[in-house]
């Protein structure tokens, strides 16, 4: 019989009966006491935890148990906490040291510098991580200006050039008795774009 059968089991007897009502606690603190040490065997410390404090809600007497059990656990975690610091999985060390503390309020004098020493080394790995993507990002512009330059082709009108490559940082003007001229200026990639009657009718590198 699994212990959630178990539990319906009792239930319905509670409902049977109310007279064994007394019974009825002392029997779910135990099977409560069953479960949580299933999930402490499980490593799934947490939910034991959770289930160690609900048996002794049911059934006070088992409350020594229940310690040393509880002792245990915390031992457990720290051990896995150490072992997570060791694999460099900062977050998952943090989080079992808080469940820790979370069992045992007295040892949050020893871990709280140890968590937020942690915490730091979290910080500087997610500021590292945003600069990482931030570059990426950057190059991956750069990238994609690149080779729209190369795509630009005379006779475009000023729209489509913009589409492409953007606005220019500087724009200057030339009349003649012939011609006139807008002239797009690009510092950083260092193009000049003549533009006769809104369309590109010539490219010029401004080094040349």
């Amino acid at each position: 019989m699994s212990i959630d059968e178990c539990e319906e089991k009792i239930d319905y007897l509670s409902d049977l009966s109310p007279s064994a009502k007394d019974d009825v606690q002392l029997m779910k603190g135990e099977l409560f006491f069953r479960k949580a040490t299933l999930l402490h065997e499980s490593n799934f410390f947490t939910d034991a935890l959770k289930y160690y404090q609900i048996s002794l809600s049911h059934n006070n007497e088992l409350s020594k148990l229940v310690d040393k059990r509880v002792d245990a656990l915390i031992n457990g975690i720290l051990i896995k906490s150490s072992e997570y610091q060791k694999e460099d999985e900062i977050v998952l060390a943090v989080e079992s040291l808080k469940i820790a503390v979370d069992a045992d309020n007295k040892l949050s004098y020893r871990l709280d510098p140890i968590i937020s020493m942690l915490e730091g080394q979290i910080e500087q790995l997610e500021s590292q991580q945003t600069q990482k993507i931030m570059q990426e990002i950057i190059r991956d512009n750069k990238s994609k200006s690149a080779n729209r330059n190369k795509d630009i082709i005379i006779g475009m009108t000023k729209d489509i050039v913009v589409d492409y490559i953007s606005m220019p940082d500087n724009i200057e003007f030339i009349t003649s008795s012939l011609d006139s001229y807008e002239i797009w200026i690009y510092s950083e990639i260092n193009k000049r774009l003549f533009f006769k009657n809104d369309r590109l009718h010539h490219i010029e590198n401004s080094k040349d």
